[in-house]
């Protein structure tokens, strides 16, 4: 993040939140596609999750990890330990709203991996640490 790209920058900079050095080793992780005829559920977003979020601390740190989302998909990030940090986003003249969440990398590969922050071992779980 902080190139200007993601609309969860966009986000945080409407709010008076997008201080870079609020949310050090930042990433959005809110981009899946997926064919609607393997569409399964909420285990099919939490395997892709927990894929790339091992992926991504096997290159670099990561801290901080953002998605925009409708309501509804909100309730499933929840679940993966990730809190509603903005509540009501617009989007772009739409009626269709959406929020912003936010997820502890620790925390988040925690709940993805059943291994609780406390417990993680290795090279990989000290490079999710936040």
């Amino acid at each position: 993040m902080w190139l200007g790209l993601t609309p969860s920058e966009t986000a945080l900079m409407k709010a008076s939140m997008g201080d870079a050095s609020l949310w050090p080793h930042s990433f959005e992780v809110g981009r899946l596609i997926i064919d609607p005829a393997y569409r399964s559920g909420p285990e099919l977003l939490k395997r892709c999750l927990l894929l790339a979020l091992q992926q991504l601390c096997e290159r670099t740190e990561v801290h901080n990890l953002f998605a925009t989302c409708s309501p509804l998909l909100g309730r499933l990030y929840r679940r993966f330990s990730f809190s509603p940090l903005i509540q009501d986003l617009g989007c772009g003249g739409s009626e269709e709203r959406f929020m912003l969440v936010h997820g502890q990398s620790s925390n988040v590969y925690g709940a993805l991996s059943g291994v609780p922050a406390t417990a993680q071992h290795g090279a990989l779980a000290q490079r999710c640490l936040s």
